[in-house]
Parts: C-alpha cells; structure tokens; sequence
C-alpha cells in the first residue's frame, strides 16, 4: 500500500514514519514537509509544500491509500498568535482532508486530543481540536481515525524541560492513581499510538472511530 503523511518530523509523526517504513505491506511512504530535507529511506519520498495552498497537498495523496496528519504546534512556537496557530492545528488537516477525499483515500488518521470538543466553551485549545475532527469528518473519507491520546511520552528532537519534567516525575504517579474509568488520561508512549494508527488503517471497517487510551493500546498490539 502506499500511503502518506504530514507532520514527519514531529514526536508522534516520527514514530509513524518508522513504522510505515518498518511494515513490509507499505511500498512507498510520501512525506510533507515545509522545509528541506533527504529522504531517510528509500520507501519514502520528499514533497515540498505550503500548507497553506489547498492545491500543494493534491499530488502527494494521489494514489495513496491512507493519510495520516500529526501535526500540531504550541501558542510559546507561535508566539501567542492564534490565527497562526489555527493555520497549522486546523488548516492543515483540513486541506489533508479535502485533498484526500478528491485522491479517493480510504482511510485517515488524524491525531488530535483527549477531551477534544467543538462545543468546549472554557478550553480553546480542546475546541479547535473538536472543530478539526469535525472538519475532518465532513469529506466523506470512508474510514476516518481520530487518536485522542492524553500526555505523550516520548523524546522529542525540541528541548521541553517542563514536558520532561512531567514524564520522569508527575505522569508516572498520576497514572497509577488514575482509576479505570478515566483510562482515557492515561500517558501514552507516542509509539503506541503510531502503531495504532497504522493498525488501524490496516484493520478497521469504515465508519469514524474515537480512538482513546485503550483502543489505542489494543490496536497497537495488533501489529
């Protein structure tokens, strides 16, 4: 299968791309990207784009059967400009969307947040994560993923001393104090929900699918 994906270098992204890349039934892999950079492997091609043009997303889905967006930024990158911020949480996967409904793509996967919510009045950030899986929802892609892992583990490429803070210290008792019925805020390794994902893509029927704590563990455990 080929399939496609945006956001390559982020921490949820990078794993993605070493599963596809690691699954023998993926023959090619097309990355999107903003800023140069060479091929890590020879399933995988490079495409330059400007996320803001609708059309700049149309040639690298064509033929693919699955897209995957995990992209997302922070109001401290953004320098607290919000229309900024919407243009890469919100646009991107919604020009991914509308490009891959006209490629004809069965499936894809957005990776979004726990809680996430259209109709969140006191939480910003949880309501564009709702618009955007709306928004995604609406091309009438036949399967349509959407993880909402909660506290991502993992080592990113940027330096978040508050992020590691929290992985080494705060998560691990949190988590053992969660209860079972609000597993939903359980951290996830960035790799299980990577693996997920693709898991996903290769056995879920049609239809939307919420993808939570423990779905994403199961399904991670598929592969």
């Amino acid at each position: 299968m080929r399939v496609a994906l945006i956001g390559a270098t982020g921490l949820t992204g990078a794993e993605l791309l070493k599963t596809l890349v690691e699954a023998p039934v993926v023959s090619a892999v097309n990355i999107l990207v903003r800023r140069p950079m060479s091929p890590p492997h020879a399933k995988v091609g490079v495409h330059r784009f400007e996320p803001g043009d609708p059309a700049a997303y149309v040639r690298p889905l064509e033929g693919c059967e699955a897209v995957f967006v995990a992209v997302g930024t922070t109001m401290r990158k953004v320098r607290g400009d919000r229309a900024a911020y919407r243009r890469i949480d919100h646009d991107i996967p919604m020009h991914a969307a509308q490009a891959a409904a006209s490629a004809g793509v069965r499936v894809f996967g957005l990776v979004s947040s726990v809680g996430a919510d259209a109709a969140a009045r006191s939480n910003a950030y949880l309501r564009l994560k709702g618009e955007t899986e709306a928004e995604v929802c609406r091309h009438g892609i036949p399967t349509v993923m959407l993880a909402r892992p909660s506290f991502l583990m993992g080592d990113r490429t940027e330096f978040r001393p508050a992020e590691r803070l929290a992985q080494w210290v705060m998560v691990p008792v949190l988590d053992r104090l969660l209860p079972k019925r609000m597993s939903k805020y359980h951290s996830i390794p960035a790799r299980q929900v990577a693996r997920a994902l693709f898991s996903g893509a290769l056995h879920l029927p049609e239809g939307r699918h919420v993808l939570e704590y423990d779905r994403l563990m199961e399904l991670s455990g598929r592969l």
